[in-house]
């Protein structure tokens, strides 16, 4: 491809930012059978039999996720939208369900129920357009963040906590 031609290609990449938010456990360890994280029950608490360290760094997580997608929008993947007990407040909840039928209609700030999409370009797309203000955060899961990198859709920052633990019983990982 000549120079000139290399500039005219189109970008597959949005002109606006589209974060990645993610924990793992420090072998990639980001789920379990369950659904629920490896660092947490499924009430969502941390586990007490944690130690105390581990349990702080996991506190701090999550208060960097709440400061962060407070007033923006999440975006989801099926299962990942399947372990949480009710949307999250004061953020657009948004499902990436590759069956489910659009709800583009249904955006709106008032909105507190779940949004669904059937494809992650679509949801992207939909939310930018009605909020070009809000900050878009892809939270998970594993595949759903797969598809966002090799995609090349994250343009703005990568926050990948990184909690310093072994979860042997842990059955989703990501690298």
């Amino acid at each position: 491809m000549t120079e000139k031609q290399s500039q005219m290609a189109p970008s597959k990449a949005p002109d606006f930012l589209i974060h990645a938010l993610y924990a793992t456990g420090r072998n990639g360890e980001m789920g379990m059978a369950d659904g629920s994280l490896p660092w947490r029950t499924k009430e969502n608490r941390i586990r007490p039999d944690l130690p105390q360290n581990i349990k702080q760094q996991c506190e701090e997580d999550m208060a960097l996720f709440k400061n962060l997608t407070t007033g923006n929008i999440i975006l989801m993947g099926y299962n990942t939208y399947k372990t949480f007990l009710a949307p999250l407040s004061a953020r657009m909840n948004v499902v990436i369900d590759r069956n489910a039928k659009e709800s583009e209609s249904d955006i709106s700030e008032e909105k507190t129920e779940w949004i669904f999409f059937s494809s992650l370009e679509t949801a992207l797309k939909k939310c930018h357009e009605r909020f070009p203000d809000k900050q878009i955060y892809i939270i998970g899961g594993a595949k759903l963040l797969k598809e966002a990198y090799s995609k090349k859709l994250i343009t703005g920052n990568t926050y990948h906590t990184v909690i310093d633990w072994d979860f042997p019983e842990a059955t989703v990982f990501y690298k």
